[in-house]
């Protein structure tokens, strides 16, 4: 089962995912996150540009991005780190030097 499945399966009340050959988009409310929490983005484009924007509604969250190469290196594209998200847009985004996958996590 592909992640897209995954998330339609088990948050079809809540959740968007459109996917088109060259966009990945996640979109969802009301999620009430209690632990740790992570979207992972393939890409599998070297180049590839990642933009997100987020805000949650009752709180900060601790948030960052990892990069995973297909050999499983591990890097940090952003440290994770509490954000202001209750009190504003949290918005980025960065290039992909090869082919791997993003993990946004919080």
């Amino acid at each position: 089962m592909e992640n897209s499945d995954i998330f339609k399966e088990l948050d079809s009340s809540f959740t968007s995912i459109d996917q088109k050959p060259d966009s990945f988009c996640w979109q969802s409310s009301d999620i009430v996150v209690q632990w740790d929490w992570e979207i992972p983005v393939p890409v599998s484009l070297p180049g590839s540009i990642i933009s997100f924007s987020f805000s949650t509604q009752y709180g900060d969250i601790a948030f960052g991005v990892q990069f995973i190469s297909i050999d499983n290196d591990v890097e940090d594209i952003l440290a994770v780190n509490r954000v202001p998200s209750n009190l504003e847009p949290i918005t980025g985004s960065f290039k992909i030097p090869r082919e791997g996958r993003s993990v946004f996590v919080d």
